[in-house]
């Protein structure tokens, strides 16, 4: 049985309900960002990636096994798409 971890989303550059928060200060208004999911959100905006490829290191366990450790890599191209296949093939990438 999976569990689900909440990673991320992708912020419409053009979404009109745009919290000043979700706006990445070297990003021009209209390209996408990945806005990480943390538990505080950081002035410095830290949390939001900026097109780019980034690669995570995930930790993973529960109270009867052992850590597994796992590569992640996200690509960012900064285009938004309003199709979810064409964003998930042209937009981002996570491998």
């Amino acid at each position: 049985m999976g569990k689900y971890c909440d990673l991320g989303h992708i912020i419409n550059p053009a979404a009109p309900n745009k919290e000043d928060i979700e706006v990445h200060p070297e990003v021009e208004d209209k390209k996408a960002v990945f806005a990480l999911e943390v538990d505080s959100l950081h002035l410095g905006k830290s949390f939001l990636l900026k097109p780019g490829s980034y690669k995570l290191r995930l930790l993973m366990t529960s109270a009867n096994s052992s850590p597994i450790k796992k590569d992640v890599e996200i690509t960012i191209a900064g285009d938004w798409f309003d199709d979810r296949e064409k964003m998930f093939c042209d937009g981002v990438s996570i491998r």
